[in-house]
């Protein structure tokens, strides 16, 4: 019988407050990810779907059967503006970006579209087979609402329609639903 496939998940996100999962030592970032992975297994999942955190690590340790999992489509990590949804950091905090090199990282800052450009070749090169975009404000961050839009005005690059990668978001309106159409 066909297994159950979880189109939305975050197996990197281990705890609510997605700081906390960012700082903690990436051994332990990336083994909390790979129990979550066997457990939903357990479950009867047979497919998730990433949408930030899980990194190719995982999904090679999957494939290479190190880790008991189910098969992970991931985008890497989402893109997300300053204050955005998945910006932990409040007001005022000054320490650089999400520290999205980090394994519990969800997402990666792009604020204008020439971080985009930087941003999305190497995730693809580095096994994303979708792209994420977190297109407005979500309900984890304080300084953000569910409906406003935060990347407007940011389509992504005519690159990714060559790249042949499909477009995943967060988009609560429809301005921030405008901004995920490549091109």
């Amino acid at each position: 019988m066909p297994g159950l496939i979880d189109c939305h998940v975050h197996v990197g996100a281990w705890s609510l407050d997605l700081w906390s999962n960012t700082v903690v030592p990436a051994s332990l970032s990336a083994l909390r990810s790979a129990r979550v992975t066997e457990e939903v297994l357990g479950c009867g999942f047979t497919t998730l779907h990433d949408l930030g955190g899980a990194d190719t690590g995982l999904v090679c340790a999957v494939e290479d059967g190190l880790v008991n999992g189910p098969r992970l489509i991931t985008c890497s990590k989402g893109l997300t503006v300053t204050l955005g949804h998945t910006d932990p950091r409040l007001r005022g905090d000054n320490r650089p970006g999400l520290l999205f090199e980090r394994v519990g990282s969800m997402s990666v800052i792009a604020d204008v579209v020439d971080d985009v450009r930087a941003t999305c070749p190497t995730m693809i090169k580095e096994g994303a087979k979708f792209i994420k975009v977190m297109a407005n404000g979500g309900a984890y961050h304080p300084m953000t609402r569910p409906t406003r839009s935060s990347i407007h005005a940011m389509k992504l690059p005519p690159w990714s329609k060559r790249a042949k990668r499909s477009v995943s978001g967060r988009q609560n309106s429809p301005r921030s639903i405008l901004c995920a159409r490549p091109g």
